[in-house]
């Protein structure tokens, strides 16, 4: 684990939303549509999102040019998290954003 990588998840990820998100999702407040890079471009079916993480905009970017799954509005920016059941840190995307600084 490099050092980039344990500040990222400490500075620029910042609380798990998952709740929240949902409830907005149910109360059409937000829309699916409004979700980057969620269909997967190999198969052309959603990315399943298992997780939603608040996250900083320079974050965001990053993750964009990974083709991770975004939602950012007027409330705020997450990331949908494809992966559960382990640290963040480990997660490839961010591993390899971390090498690439």
């Amino acid at each position: 684990m490099c050092e980039m990588t344990e500040r990222i998840v400490r500075e620029d990820i910042y609380l798990c939303q998952s709740s929240l998100i949902e409830k907005c999702f149910e109360s059409s407040l937000f829309s699916i549509e409004d979700i980057e890079n969620l269909n997967d471009d190999e198969t052309d079916h959603y990315r399943e999102i298992f997780e939603w993480w608040s996250i900083s905009n320079w974050l965001a970017e990053k993750l964009r040019e990974h083709k991770e799954p975004i939602l950012e509005n007027d409330y705020g920016t997450w990331w949908g998290r494809c992966t559960t059941g382990q640290a963040i840190k480990m997660d490839g995307v961010i591993e390899e954003i971390a090498n690439n600084l």
